[in-house]
């Protein structure tokens, strides 16, 4: 791709101490713990790409609209009812008490939001079963799991320093889609 385009191209590395000590600046970024690591690795790149540029078009939510997750393909991911991204809870639960637990009823949550986001997924006619399934993860995803990426995205660039967003944004066919209604 370089040789084609005969760009400029910058290889950026973050090591596993860097990624660590960015970690506060993470939650400095969101105004409160978010993705840990992901997070301040995100925020270490987007600090190294602002000594090049001031504005930059990511890759940011490719995977969202060209099937690039496991759960777009993967047999149990594709057939569980629930968001395949989050298919057990136990490991989020284990961090709270029991008595919060209760209160947040999180399986009943869960379970009413992936019902509504399904029912809601727009849908055609000649759909066959699995091409409707595919229609209810890919609108699972642009109404709940870009939302996050696209939020992370902005927090950590603009703590930064830096410009910048992803051509679905920067094209307008975000608000184009129609996926994504009060987005």
């Amino acid at each position: 791709m370089v040789r084609y385009l005969d760009s400029d191209h910058h290889y950026l590395e973050c090591g596993n101490l860097t990624q660590a000590d960015r970690l506060y600046d993470s939650v400095l970024a969101h105004d409160l713990p978010a993705m840990g690591d992901i997070d301040s690795s995100m925020l270490q790149f987007c600090s190294m790409v602002k000594e090049h540029n001031k504005v930059a078009l990511t890759g940011e939510c490719a995977d969202e609209i060209f099937g690039g997750y496991p759960w777009f393909h993967k047999k149990e991911c594709f057939k569980a009812r629930t968001f395949p991204w989050t298919m057990n809870l136990d490991t989020r639960k284990a961090l709270l008490k029991d008595s919060f637990l209760e209160y947040l009823d999180m399986d009943d949550y869960v379970r009413n939001a992936y019902e509504r986001s399904v029912a809601e997924t727009p849908r055609l006619a000649e759909d066959t079963p699995e091409e409707a399934r595919r229609r209810e993860i890919a609108y699972l995803n642009l109404r709940w799991f870009m939302q996050t990426l696209l939020n992370r995205m902005d927090r950590t660039s603009m703590y930064s320093g830096l410009e910048a967003g992803c051509p679905l944004q920067t094209t307008g066919l975000w608000s184009m889609c129609g996926m994504c209604p009060g987005i």
